[in-house]
């Protein structure tokens, strides 16, 4: 059923893209891939409490235009997959999906200078735990907004990306309480290495994100939990 899912949502995405990309636009794309994913949460010793791993398939469009200064991006992407979940009183599955939408302005250079750009962007996604023996599952609804910094910088057929990533707001709902736990921003970091080709390229991700320990509400709290992605994609213009 995800799978089903999301290979619907890359066909609408696409169809979507070449509806409404404006005729002046320098180039429209579409990108599927997938990525190494790992979470992990601690207490305030850093003894591990849970940490999941696994794969989720990413599927997206994204759309450029501009003048001659700045180069305007606006990417829309899902998410999702079954990744293994892992704590101290047993394991399960965990199903994780959601979508992420980022405005992108990307000072315009000449070949071979690095380029900086700034983004603001929205992601939300969701974790669905199963109950397993010794251990009952819920549903985290996670929210983000994010800003990103950083350069760009290409040369011949290869380019590298590097920047810092930092949260305005997050918010974490759990369906077994009432409220809403807000983790404390601290700033990630990302890394992008790739090649570019006529009609496509391909490129490999880094990111890492922190969320310190939420306030307490109605006896519980967020832990200090830390995202880890590693993503392969490839891009096809349209």
């Amino acid at each position: 059923m995800l799978y089903a899912t999301l290979l619907t949502a890359f066909f609408t995405l696409a169809a979507l893209t070449l509806a409404t990309v404006p005729a002046a636009a320098a180039q429209s794309e579409i990108y599927g891939g997938f990525q190494t994913f790992r979470w992990q949460e601690t207490d305030s010793t850093g003894a591990e409490l849970m940490h999941e791993t696994g794969q989720l398939f990413t599927l997206g469009t994204a759309f450029h235009s501009g003048g001659r200064q700045v180069l305007n991006t606006t990417a829309l992407e899902v998410f999702g997959g079954s990744p293994a979940h892992y704590e101290t009183n047993g394991s399960s599955a965990d199903h994780y999906h959601g979508f992420s939408l980022e405005r992108r302005w990307e000072q315009t250079v000449s070949p071979g200078k690095p380029a900086p750009f700034a983004s603001l962007g929205w992601k939300q996604w969701s974790r669905s735990i199963d109950s397993s023996s010794g251990y009952y599952g819920y549903t985290e609804s996670w929210k983000s907004l994010y800003g990103r910094a950083g350069i760009r910088q290409k040369q011949g057929p290869l380019y590298w990306v590097a920047g810092i990533k930092a949260p305005l707001h997050i918010s974490n709902e759990v369906d077994f309480i009432d409220a809403a736990f807000t983790p404390r921003k601290t700033p990630g970091y990302f890394a992008e290495i790739g090649t570019t080709g006529k009609d496509k390229n391909i490129s490999l991700t880094y990111e890492y994100q922190k969320y310190k320990a939420s306030p307490t509400v109605a006896g519980y709290y967020q832990p200090d939990s830390s995202e880890r992605l590693l993503t392969l994609r490839a891009v096809f213009t349209l």
